[in-house]
């Protein structure tokens, strides 16, 4: 037994010279430790990668929030009721002629933003998208939300 364990030993242990010195690795050990920076250091790249996508979800949200409250205001001073009622929005749409579509999809919603497009012209949120020079509505979508989160960078189509 005692044989096996020297055999193990002289197998798993390396001599390293340094300088005058004499070092022993232990081969198990340190491969054990490799591991373990590279489970650590693939962490930290997951976390900070994580951190970059929460950071951008938070202020798109907030940018959301800002920009219905600002909507909200505009639809008072032009005199449009801002809350549905019986599940239907104010029909005198052309009070929202100033507001961008976005901002009325942040406001009201896809259906409700939906019907002041159809008043302006457009037969669908793809309609509208593909004249401002999108794919579909999910690419202008991304586009915006792109130019809230980076507003340095020029959004794809738009004006």
């Amino acid at each position: 037994m005692s044989y096996q364990k020297s055999l193990k030993k002289s197998t798993n242990k390396k001599r390293i010279r340094i300088g005058s010195k004499n070092y022993i690795l232990d081969t198990k050990k340190f491969r054990k430790f490799q591991l373990n920076v590279l489970a650590i250091t693939a962490s930290v790249i997951f976390a900070i990668s994580a951190f970059g996508v929460v950071k951008d979800g938070m202020k798109f949200h907030n940018a959301k929030t800002e920009i219905s409250f600002e909507v909200a205001d505009e639809m008072i001073e032009n005199g449009y009721r801002t809350v549905p009622v019986d599940g239907n929005w104010d029909h005198r749409f052309e009070l929202l002629d100033e507001l961008d579509p976005f901002e009325l999809l942040v406001y009201m919603g896809g259906d409700g933003s939906l019907d002041v497009l159809k008043y302006r012209g457009y037969e669908s949120w793809d309609d509208y998208a593909k004249q401002e020079g999108f794919e579909d509505q999910y690419d202008w979508y991304a586009a915006q939300r792109e130019n809230i989160v980076n507003p340095q960078s020029k959004a794809r189509g738009g004006k």
